[in-house]
């Protein structure tokens, strides 16, 4: 017999289909049911408090509802793991031990995510992606100090200032959290050897698909994580 999952709002009705084996594989399908639209999935927990309760609620808002239920559902969340796996990412959500402290209790119920955050202080550094030389150098020699005094460099990853930042903290040898407005596809794709050298010195999150690309909508989102991890913004 398939496994089931009780609806809360019914505890005797115990007919939902238990298709997905983990929470972070339940957010996902939520997530892949609204099209990649994170604020349905943050109403959907805000509501029901997990991915696992949302999907037996029978009050699930309709979208959500047909995407979860669809035939194609398991296999659209399986590929997606894999793809995010094969890329050295994995998902998190925040009962995993690995999802960052300072994210937990917020309204970021799922992550992707590659490397680990590190424990200990941070500071966020932002800034123009059209930075002159001079802005370039005060960013990079800023993320080097802070990275020699132990402190880890939180940003967005993107060219200009942020980008100087993290390279100055991994230059001196410390640590940076690079936080991706894009799916890691696209995070790969346009600053492969920052992902790649921050994961090994820290981490890079997103919440985003991994197809996912930039829009003006993600970057403010983006933004709310680089200031929520770091104990400051420069």
């Amino acid at each position: 017999m398939e496994p089931t999952l009780t609806n809360p709002e019914n505890p005797s009705d115990a007919t939902v289909p238990l298709m997905f084996a983990t929470e972070p594989e339940r957010l996902l399908a939520l997530l892949h049911a609204g099209q990649g639209d994170l604020q349905l999935l943050r109403r959907a927990v805000a509501k029901y408090g997990s991915g696992r309760a949302a999907i037996a609620a029978s009050g699930l808002e309709s979208r959500l509802r047909a995407g979860v239920s669809d035939a194609r559902a398991a296999t659209i969340v399986a590929e997606t793991v894999r793809v995010t796996s094969e890329n050295g990412f994995r998902w998190l959500a925040p009962e995993d031990p690995d999802f960052p402290e300072a994210l937990r209790g917020t309204d970021c119920p799922l992550l992707c995510v590659a490397g680990s955050v590190p424990v200990g202080p941070a500071v966020a550094v932002v800034g123009a992606r059209e930075a002159d030389a001079y802005g370039l150098g005060v960013a990079r020699a800023l993320g080097g100090a802070l990275a020699s005094a132990g402190v880890t460099v939180v940003s967005g990853g993107a060219q200009g200032i942020d980008r100087a930042a993290h390279e100055g903290a991994l230059d001196a040898g410390g640590k940076t959290v690079v936080v991706l407005g894009t799916g890691l596809v696209d995070g790969l794709r346009q600053r492969g050897d920052l992902v790649r050298r921050a994961a090994a010195a820290g981490a890079v999150l997103t919440e985003y698909l991994p197809a996912a690309s930039g829009s003006p909508r993600s970057f403010p989102d983006r933004n709310r994580l680089v200031a929520r991890l770091g104990l400051a913004t420069v």
